[in-house]
């Protein structure tokens, strides 16, 4: 069984990824989205659902 903490901590660790994500769209730069965003942010969020 994993502990509170650690779950509270990949939970904001997740929310950080996902604002990350929310900031690169919404400056509009879609080559530093895709470049930076999906490569390193993205994984971190299915990762941790999957």
């Amino acid at each position: 069984m994993r502990s509170r903490l650690g779950d509270r901590a990949r939970l904001n660790h997740i929310l950080d990824a996902i604002s990350e994500i929310e900031a690169y769209l919404q400056n509009g730069d879609y080559e530093t989205f895709l470049k930076y965003s999906i490569s390193k942010r993205l994984p971190i969020v299915t990762g941790s659902i999957g």
